[in-house]
């Protein structure tokens, strides 16, 4: 059926013995689909969904693992790979269910946002494989119709962000300058952290935003001056700690206190560190002080109205 075949695992993240529910959520939305042939393959009690498309060499088939293994049960893809079709449309799907996308070939999750295309199965132009060949990296994502191409160091697993103009640049004058400064900005350790991130929306797609941000490790969307306060404000610390299993962020609970209170000039990034018992930010991946403000009356008898921030840290 299969001439280079490759699989995907859809992992649910929370009850592993509903399954059976997300393959038939699957099932109806390819069904929706205008030509897509799906047939049922009995085998006693399991069964294998067929995936075929009109006009197209392409076959796939959807079926329920509960082996055991060091993986939960899972519902495996299988397809060809160079079938880009298949996966982008369960990924479609999948925001539908408690589900995420494993790529055993990448050792990794999938990220929630289907326009991140996973370059696995892409085609990709003769010109573009020569240029990350030239520059020694691995290609991973690339956004929907852009130039955006976040890549892999092969030697010490970092990623990058590529310069966009930069490549655009050099397709058009046909040769590639490896040297080039400018050429890709780092944006995480690993792929696990690179994931975990991305799903928070805590990494920046613009190229230079990225290169000159001074201190990439804060993201300040309150419009306040978060190294010297101009007035006092209410704080509310959250802190989570990467998953690196799941390549998500858990609430570390044990940092959890009441709404704190900061005197104009205060430092929320020492704030911070104090409140980790930290004297530097080498474990902290990102904190983010929310667009969102409210206010609070009376607290703890100020009778000023005080605005209130929420401050996200993201713990290696």
């Amino acid at each position: 059926m299969f001439i280079n075949p490759i699989k995907f695992y859809l992992i649910n993240q929370g009850r592993t013995d509903n399954l059976e529910a997300d393959l038939n959520k699957i099932i109806s939305f390819l069904e929706s689909i205008k030509g897509i042939t799906i047939t049922r393959d009995k085998k006693g009690k399991d069964f294998k969904i067929l995936i075929s498309y009109p006009q197209i060499e392409y076959k796939a088939s959807l079926e329920i693992d509960k082996k055991k293994s060091d993986m939960p049960p899972k519902i495996i893809l299988t397809c060809e790979k160079s079938d880009d079709i298949t996966i982008n449309l369960i990924r479609n799907v999948i925001k539908y269910t408690n589900c995420k996308i494993f790529n055993p070939l990448l050792n990794s999750f999938l990220t929630n946002d289907p326009n991140l295309v996973d370059l696995t199965t892409a085609k990709m132009d003769k010109n573009l494989k020569l240029f990350f060949k030239t520059i020694s990296v691995k290609p991973l994502f690339q956004y929907k119709n852009s130039l955006n191409f976040f890549v892999m160091d092969k030697k010490n697993k970092n990623i990058y962000l590529v310069n966009r103009y930069l490549i655009e640049y050099f397709l058009k004058l046909g040769r590639f300058d490896e040297k080039a400064k400018d050429l890709i900005t780092k944006v995480a350790d690993n792929i696990n952290v690179f994931i975990a991130l991305f799903d928070r929306g805590l990494i920046n797609t613009d190229f230079y935003k990225t290169l000159f941000k001074k201190d990439r490790k804060i993201i300040n969307l309150s419009g306040f001056d978060i190294k010297k306060l101009p007035r006092n404000i209410l704080i509310i610390p959250i802190v989570f700690k990467l998953n690196k299993a799941s390549q998500t962020f858990d609430e570390n609970r044990s940092f959890s206190q009441p709404m704190d209170i900061l005197k104009k000039g205060d430092n929320i990034q020492k704030y911070v560190l104090e409140l980790l018992g930290k004297k530097t930010d080498k474990d902290i991946l990102v904190t983010k002080i929310n667009t969102d403000i409210n206010y609070e009356e009376n607290f703890k008898g100020i009778k000023k109205r005080i605005p209130r921030l929420t401050v996200s840290v993201f713990m290696n």
